[in-house]
């Protein structure tokens, strides 16, 4: 059986073309796949079918590493190009970007169209983005601690501060060598004095038991291995 094409269409409402051709495949998408991933694939699926017109998908593919890139998924972006060209090869504007109105419900998809310069266009200021990205990528991952119930109560018996100021978070830079769980499981008993510390240097109102435990029901952690600086002054770091 045939996979029915579905256009929902009032001339070329792009943002309705997009969607439903997102939709055709959306169960054939590897399992964690979101709405967002789905939507970007499906983007660039479309466009590259249109570049069919100038250069060949393979050639395009290769020129570009996509079909390294793509790896597992290769052979459904390849289905999806396709579909297009078959089944919406009227429909010859590139999909430059998409957003969401939230405000709708359900959210409503709008999309921006435009020729191939648009597209190609579009692409070189994305590379120059990642490019800037990038070169502001700091050599470190971060931990960030936010403070939960108990350490807020312990605060407010010890020093009976402000809870605001209480729950306001710190973030911690390590080697970008270190895995952040593994080096917090080693490491946390540090993180976790300093954390006391700056509410009260008399141990004996400390947690008799300063376990990792502890520190997890104390302390809600985030992690991450990306950390970018984007001013253009030095960072300075005051030792303490």
């Amino acid at each position: 059986m045939g996979r029915k094409k579905i256009i929902r269409l009032n001339g070329d409402n792009y943002s309705e073309l997009l969607h439903d051709f997102s939709n055709l495949f959306k169960k054939d998408f590897p399992d964690g796949y979101n709405m967002w991933e789905i939507l970007d694939f499906s983007m660039e699926a479309w466009n590259i079918s249109n570049l069919k017109r100038i250069v060949s998908d393979d050639q395009f593919m290769a020129a570009t590493g996509l079909s390294e890139e793509l790896g597992e998924t290769y052979q459904l972006f390849k289905k999806m190009m396709d579909y297009k060209v078959v089944h919406y090869g009227d429909f010859n504007k590139f999909i430059i970007d998409y957003s969401f109105e939230l405000e709708e419900e359900p959210p409503k998809l709008e999309v921006v169209t435009g020729n191939m310069d648009d597209y190609m266009k579009s692409i070189e200021k994305f590379e120059d983005y990642e490019e800037e990205l990038e070169e502001n990528i700091v050599n470190r991952n971060a931990i960030i601690l936010k403070p939960k119930k108990p350490f807020v109560d312990w605060v407010k018996k010890v020093e009976g501060d402000d809870e605001a100021f209480i729950l306001e978070t710190k973030t911690y830079l390590i080697d970008e060598e270190n895995v952040p769980e593994l080096w917090l499981e080693d490491n946390f008993p540090d993180l976790f004095e300093r954390e006391l510390e700056e509410w009260s240097v008399d141990e004996d109102l400390w947690p008799q038991n300063l376990s990792f435990t502890i520190f997890k029901k104390w302390f809600k952690v985030d992690f991450s291995i990306m950390v970018y600086d984007m001013e253009s002054e030095e960072i300075s770091k005051d030792f303490i």
